[in-house]
Protein backbone atom coordinates (compact mmCIF):
# COMPACT_ATOMS: atom_id res chain seq x y z
CA UNK A 1 0.00 0.00 0.00
CA UNK A 2 0.94 3.38 -0.98
CA UNK A 3 1.02 6.17 1.98
CA UNK A 4 0.61 9.75 0.77
CA UNK A 5 1.09 12.17 -0.17
CA UNK A 6 3.01 10.74 -3.39
CA UNK A 7 5.33 12.93 -5.31
CA UNK A 8 5.19 12.56 -9.18
CA UNK A 9 8.66 13.73 -10.35
CA UNK A 10 7.45 13.67 -13.91
CA UNK A 11 4.83 16.18 -13.23
CA UNK A 12 5.36 17.64 -9.37
CA UNK A 13 2.36 17.96 -7.76
CA UNK A 14 1.03 16.50 -4.82
CA UNK A 15 -1.45 13.99 -4.64
CA UNK A 16 -2.98 13.01 -1.40
CA UNK A 17 -4.99 9.64 -0.37
CA UNK A 18 -8.25 9.26 2.40
CA UNK A 19 -7.21 9.16 5.92
CA UNK A 20 -8.44 5.94 5.83
CA UNK A 21 -5.73 4.27 3.66
CA UNK A 22 -3.27 6.41 5.17
CA UNK A 23 -4.24 5.07 9.05
CA UNK A 24 -4.52 1.51 7.37
CA UNK A 25 -1.25 1.69 5.25
CA UNK A 26 0.32 2.93 9.09
CA UNK A 27 -0.95 0.64 10.83
CA UNK A 28 0.22 -2.53 8.52
CA UNK A 29 3.83 -1.82 9.22
CA UNK A 30 3.46 -2.56 12.84
CA UNK A 31 2.88 -6.45 11.54
CA UNK A 32 6.08 -7.92 9.67
CA UNK A 33 4.10 -10.85 9.18
CA UNK A 34 1.44 -9.59 7.36
CA UNK A 35 3.64 -7.57 5.52
CA UNK A 36 5.65 -10.42 4.44
CA UNK A 37 2.38 -12.19 2.88
CA UNK A 38 1.42 -8.49 1.12
CA UNK A 39 5.32 -8.60 -0.31
CA UNK A 40 5.12 -12.21 -1.52
CA UNK A 41 1.82 -11.81 -2.94
CA UNK A 42 2.46 -11.01 -6.96
CA UNK A 43 -0.17 -9.46 -7.50
CA UNK A 44 -0.04 -5.93 -6.36
CA UNK A 45 -3.33 -4.39 -7.40
CA UNK A 46 -4.81 -2.53 -4.41
CA UNK A 47 -8.01 -4.59 -4.14
CA UNK A 48 -5.85 -7.87 -4.20
CA UNK A 49 -4.09 -6.52 -1.45
CA UNK A 50 -6.87 -5.10 0.91
CA UNK A 51 -8.45 -8.57 0.28
CA UNK A 52 -5.25 -10.15 1.47
CA UNK A 53 -5.67 -8.08 4.78
CA UNK A 54 -8.87 -8.73 5.13
CA UNK A 55 -8.27 -12.33 5.55
CA UNK A 56 -5.47 -11.88 8.10
CA UNK A 57 -7.63 -10.45 10.29
CA UNK A 58 -10.73 -12.57 9.52
CA UNK A 59 -12.50 -10.47 7.43
CA UNK A 60 -14.92 -11.82 5.24
CA UNK A 61 -14.98 -10.06 1.94
CA UNK A 62 -18.34 -10.70 0.04
CA UNK A 63 -20.27 -8.38 -3.21
CA UNK A 64 -19.28 -5.10 -4.79
CA UNK A 65 -18.07 -2.04 -2.85
CA UNK A 66 -18.21 1.60 -3.31
CA UNK A 67 -15.81 3.92 -2.65
CA UNK A 68 -17.41 4.87 0.74
CA UNK A 69 -16.93 1.34 1.54
CA UNK A 70 -13.59 0.52 0.86
CA UNK A 71 -12.82 3.54 3.32
CA UNK A 72 -15.32 2.07 5.74
CA UNK A 73 -13.81 -1.23 5.37
CA UNK A 74 -10.08 0.18 5.20
CA UNK A 75 -10.93 1.71 9.58
CA UNK A 76 -12.54 -1.91 9.98
CA UNK A 77 -9.12 -3.64 8.91
CA UNK A 78 -7.12 -0.60 10.81
CA UNK A 79 -9.16 -1.12 14.31
CA UNK A 80 -8.58 -5.38 13.57
CA UNK A 81 -4.77 -4.89 13.13
CA UNK A 82 -4.53 -2.45 16.01
CA UNK A 83 -6.14 -5.46 18.35
CA UNK A 84 -3.78 -7.66 17.15
CA UNK A 85 -1.21 -5.66 17.94
CA UNK A 86 1.55 -7.62 20.21
CA UNK A 87 2.13 -5.64 23.55
CA UNK A 88 5.08 -5.11 25.20
CA UNK A 89 5.24 -6.20 28.65
CA UNK A 90 7.54 -4.71 30.74
CA UNK A 91 8.57 -6.38 34.47
CA UNK A 92 9.01 -3.49 36.62
CA UNK A 93 10.90 -4.95 40.81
Amino acid sequence: MTSGPKLDLKNPKYELYEQELQDLNREVAYHPDLQEILRKQEEKDFYVQLADIALFCGVVLEGDYSKADVLKLCTILTKKLYERRTGIMLHIN
